[in-house]
This record gives structure tokens, sequence and C-alpha cells, in this order.
């Protein structure tokens, strides 16, 4: 039902600079603001203004129908340095990401749009390299997250901008705050169209004005991941985004192990329910005043 070719779309042109970029929408088929502002997108960037190629993709329809993250497996772990794995019986979203993977692998910049479980601020998740950061401050956010450097963080290298990364391109996904709030949905159109200005994709995209960044970001690396290893796990409060934790403070019980943080560090991505040998949440520490990996 939901072919790759109807749920692609490129604009191009032939300018002599030519990026390919892609910009992707619903992965998390529960997360509605990426699919709404690619449909809109779509619909106000003018052939004539695309310099190199852009597409749109709509990430995980089958989801997006039943209103749940994902139906089998979570797209955004799928997508190996190695390709796409799909196995004897691959799922409809192995297949989805399988043909995805084709676009990704020939893309210059990309652009996932997601939104967040729990409520949060808005902030953008990249490497934490010059490059990658440049971009993620068109974004304006007050936070930027990456892995930090020499960090082992097996749940985050198969997502989709880490995929664009190992093919020799920039991934950059910008959470857009609070699944279940849509009315930011003219500012991620807003600062999308500032992205591809940025990356000379869409010149005319914005006013050309330089509009000077208010304040810089704050930049947290990651540096682990908690791991449920029995179904007794418990965080010790109900954490979001942010939440800052001091050294040597409780976080979590797992059966009777205690759970505890051995630096200042602050809580990303807490989930709502917890599995047996997946992130309940990842700790992050906070980046010096330039920083980078």
């Amino acid at each position: 039902m939901f072919r790759i070719k109807k749920k692609l779309h490129m604009k191009k042109n032939s300018s002599a600079h030519k990026p390919t970029v892609t910009i992707i929408g619903g992965i998390h088929g529960n997360e509605k603001i990426g699919v709404l502002a690619i449909n809109r997108l779509k619909k106000i960037i003018k052939p004539e203004q695309i310099f190199g190629k852009i597409y749109f993709i709509f990430g995980n329809p089958y989801a997006y129908e039943k209103n749940k993250r994902f139906l089998r497996h979570d797209m955004n772990r799928l997508f190996k340095s190695n390709g796409v794995q799909l196995g004897k019986k691959p799922s409809l979203e192995q297949k989805r990401a399988f043909e995805i993977a084709k676009i990704l692998k020939k893309t210059d910049f990309m652009l996932d749009i997601h939104s967040t479980q729990k409520p949060s601020v808005p902030f953008v998740f990249c490497k934490l390299s010059p490059r990658h950061l440049e971009l993620a401050r068109i974004f304006e956010t007050k936070f930027i997250v990456g892995p930090a450097k020499g960090a082992k963080i097996p749940s985050l290298s198969a997502c989709t901008d880490d995929y664009v990364n190992s093919h020799g391109g920039i991934g950059i996904t910008y959470e857009s705050g609070w699944n279940r709030d849509l009315k930011v949905l003219g500012k991620v159109i807003q600062k999308t169209m500032e992205f591809l200005k940025k990356i000379q994709a869409n010149p005319e995209a914005c006013d050309k004005r330089s509009v000077p960044f208010k304040k810089n970001p704050i930049i947290i690396g990651l540096y682990k991941e908690v791991i449920p290893k029995t179904s007794a796990f418990g965080l010790t409060k109900d954490f979001r985004n942010f939440d800052f934790i001091k050294k040597g403070e409780l976080i979590a019980h797992d059966g009777k192990r205690r759970i505890t943080v051995k630096q200042d560090s602050y809580i990303i991505f807490p989930k709502t329910q917890f599995i047996v040998g997946k992130p309940a949440c990842y700790l992050g520490r906070r980046f010096k005043r330039n920083q980078t990996n």
C-alpha cells in the first residue's frame, strides 16, 4: 500500500552547486509533527528555488496509521553502518528502512524531524563536531545533545543521522518538543527552511539578512545508557529531559541493585516503559565551551 516511490518526493534543478538533501518525518508513527511539516514543505517550496535535490520521506506510514511508535521494529534502530539487515522474514518496517537507506547513503545533508514521548523543550541531537554544531545552532535550541567522544552507546549507532554520518554526509535530528504539541509546526517549518538556506539547497527559503544567534547553546555529550537487567527496574522519579543529577545521586533501582551517577549528569531520553536489555534513559555531561568531538 505504501510504496516507497509514492512516499518519497524529490525536487531538483541544474545548478552547479548540487547538494542532495533529505528531510524525514514520521520515522516513529506517533510523532506527527514531522509528517505535517514535510507535507507543508512540499507545497511551499518551488522547484525553481532548489539548488540540487531534496527528498521528503514519510518514514513509517504503517505505524503512523495506528498512532504507534512502531509495529514490529523501531525504524530508528535499523540503520546500521553496514546497511539495514532484512533477515529471513523481514517486517514492513525493515523493508521500508532498507529502501530509505539507499537514499540516505547518497545524502549530503539530512534533517530528521522528531518529537519526544514526554513533555520537553526542543533540542537538537547530532554528532558533536564543528560542522554538525554549526548547522545545529540554526535551530536556536537551548540544548544540543550528541554522543561524547569515545562513548560506546550501541542503541544510538543505528539511527538515521548516524547512518548519514557514516557515509560521509551530515545528519541532524531535530526534537521539536512533546509529541502531543502540534502548535510548534510553524516554527518547525521556519527552522527547516533556514536549514535549507544554510546548506544552499534553497537560497530563497528565508530572509537573506543575517540574524545573529541569541545565546550559545548548552552542549551535552552522552556518555552512558542505563539498561534494565531485571523486570523489577524502576527510576526513582518521573524524570524529564535535562533533569540535572548530582554526582552520587540515586536514579534507579534494578531488583536489589542501586544505580547512582558517578559524575554530575543530565537525564536524556527517559522512557515511559522499561524493557529488559533496552535503554531506560541516557546520561550526559555538559561540554565545556568550544569543546567538540
